[in-house]
């Protein structure tokens, strides 16, 4: 299969200065590229263009610009560790917050 049997060309996946990118053409080469080592692509669940400003996520981890855990568990996580260094009740035990800040510590050490 080649970009030219689907309709799209390398031309059009490139960037327009009018209109940005040709999601499908991008789509479409991206599918064949991934046919020559017979990948097949999950057509609901993979082939979406996401811009800078999206979030891209995988097994848990956002992955935008390096590995990371999301806002939500950063915040809940923050206000956790607030519970533990004050005394208060936590809705985690001590041990599951160790697991959790070396997480954090492992995924920030990557960057």
């Amino acid at each position: 299969m080649s970009a030219r049997t689907s309709g799209a060309t390398m031309r059009e996946a490139t960037p327009s200065s009018r209109r940005g990118w040709n999601r499908r053409a991008v789509v479409h080469i991206g599918i064949e590229i991934t046919a020559v080592d017979r990948y097949q692509a999950h057509r609901r669940k993979n082939l979406s263009v996401r811009r800078q400003h999206q979030r891209q996520g995988v097994t848990g981890l956002v992955v935008n610009d390096r590995p990371r855990l999301p806002r939500e568990t950063r915040r809940w996580l923050r206000a956790v560790r607030h519970h533990f260094l004050n005394n208060r009740p936590m809705t985690i035990s001590r041990d599951q917050l160790m697991g959790w800040i070396g997480i954090q510590r492992m995924l920030d050490d990557l960057s």
